[in-house]
């Protein structure tokens, strides 16, 4: 099967405190299946973990760090393969209390999980742009980027946006699938007042498609799916057995 975004994403901003809890839908359909939560911590300490329906998920990128002040601004990417299915909640647990949190969301299926990582951050020195890359050695993956932006929210110049009422915004862009293996680039362009930017890529692997005879599930004391006869019969979509053809 091939890898396919089955939820495109939603985006939430929470509150202040040591913790942002919140619902989201999965889905129910697909398989092979993984999330993806995105998120900005503004203000705060550090994330020490992110849970889906009670079960912990693996930080995949991150922190990287951005703003005015160093660190006044948190970027992560967590992952989660084959979650569980419909709507349950997203809790993100910080060292200390953050002013907010902004959060994006993904399921994916068709994917064994995750390929490669990279990030890049401004820092602290406003820029006009923020580029990021991803190398791929497998055709057909999921490419996803994710930026963040302190001042100018509504100069991102791709992607779908996030913005909140103080000028802060995420948003997010994808290279999906990436038909051949290779280098995957992204660049935001930004106008105006700039503002401190960061971005973070993920790149997730489709499940393999295993290699032999096609059509043969089975042989000998199993399930024998897709075979119609054997020995002395027409075997139909067989290729080969024994190293017969």
């Amino acid at each position: 099967m091939a890898i396919a975004i089955l939820n495109s994403g939603s985006a939430n901003k929470g509150s202040s405190g040591t913790s942002y809890t919140y619902s989201y839908n999965s889905g129910t359909t697909g398989s092979d299946r993984y999330l993806l939560v995105s998120f900005v911590e503004q203000s705060g300490g550090t994330v020490t973990g992110v849970t889906y329906a009670g079960v912990s998920m693996t930080k995949l990128v991150g922190p990287t760090l951005f703003g005015s002040t160093s660190g006044n601004n948190a970027e992560y990417i967590y992952g989660l393969l084959n979650p569980t299915t419909s709507s349950n909640n997203v809790v993100i647990t910080c060292s200390s209390s953050a002013a907010n949190y902004f959060t994006q969301n993904w399921v994916i299926t068709g994917t064994s999980g995750v390929l490669n990582t990279s990030h890049t951050t401004v820092g602290t020195t406003t820029s006009s742009s923020v580029s990021d890359s991803v190398t791929t050695t497998v055709d057909g993956c999921g490419v996803f980027c994710f930026a963040g932006n302190d001042i100018n929210a509504n100069a991102f110049s791709v992607g779908t946006k996030f913005i909140d009422n103080g000028g802060n915004a995420i948003a997010r862009t994808t290279t999906f699938p990436q038909t051949t293996a290779g280098s995957a680039s992204f660049t935001w362009t930004f106008s105006g007042s700039s503002g401190n930017n960061a971005s973070q890529v993920v790149a997730l692997e489709p499940v393999s498609t295993p290699s032999g005879p096609a059509n043969l599930k089975s042989l000998d004391s199993n399930l024998k799916a897709n075979i119609k006869s054997y020995n002395s019969n027409l075997i139909a979509n067989i290729k080969s057995i024994d190293s017969n053809v």
